[in-house]
């Protein structure tokens, strides 16, 4: 008989994002902050990348670019309550000027059982279908996707119109739960400003 092993702990992203004129030294101090409240709430395997200066796509707080950081870590799920105390913190703190919080621990779940498809002749659901107008086939199913990061931009682009509104299914051939993995991706990507929630 099998025994299934019980994943007792929960893996986190923290996304946000600094004004640009912020100096090496004051990136580095938010940094520390956040790492030390981190700590205090019993996170380990703390990891943070400064991904740099970029521009926002749609003004925040009159800013029209924000220096992106991005911190990983894994948190019992014991201690998931004591996450309010890392939102208190971020939310009382003025220099960050939009963040997320997301749990990744299904996402990457998913990703591991992946088979991707070594030789694909599209990544666009628009090439995928061209001339189609019923029978249309999923993006997801052709590439062997499960899943999608809001952070993969590229490929959500795809997946709206050039007003930036969101496709529906009948359009990306798509099936309902990958669609709405789509959705709740491009929702965070524009919250972060990754992506505009208008057309230029």
């Amino acid at each position: 008989m099998e025994i299934k092993t019980i994943n007792l702990t929960e893996h986190f992203e923290l996304y946000y994002i600094l004004p640009p004129s912020f100096t090496e030294e004051f990136i580095q101090k938010t940094i520390d902050k956040n790492q030390t409240v981190l700590e205090n709430i019993g996170a380990t395997n703390i990891i943070t990348n400064k991904e740099g200066l970029r521009k926002l796509q749609y003004k925040i707080k009159n800013h029209e670019s924000g220096f992106y950081v991005l911190t990983t870590f894994d948190i019992d799920k014991v201690n998931l309550v004591k996450l309010i105390t890392l939102e208190k913190s971020l939310n009382y703190n003025l220099d960050i000027i939009r963040y997320i919080n997301v749990n990744q621990t299904e996402y990457l779940l998913q990703k591991a059982k992946e088979k991707l498809n070594p030789t694909p002749e599209f990544t666009d659901h628009r090439n995928l279908n061209k001339g189609k107008i019923k029978d249309k086939k999923s993006i997801f199913e052709y590439l062997g996707r499960r899943t999608v990061d809001y952070k993969e931009i590229s490929f959500l682009r795809q997946f709206m119109t050039p007003y930036a509104k969101i496709l529906g299914k009948d359009r990306t051939g798509m099936s309902a739960k990958s669609q709405r993995k789509v959705t709740v991706a491009i929702k965070r990507a524009r919250h972060m400003a990754l992506l505009p929630f208008v057309g230029e």
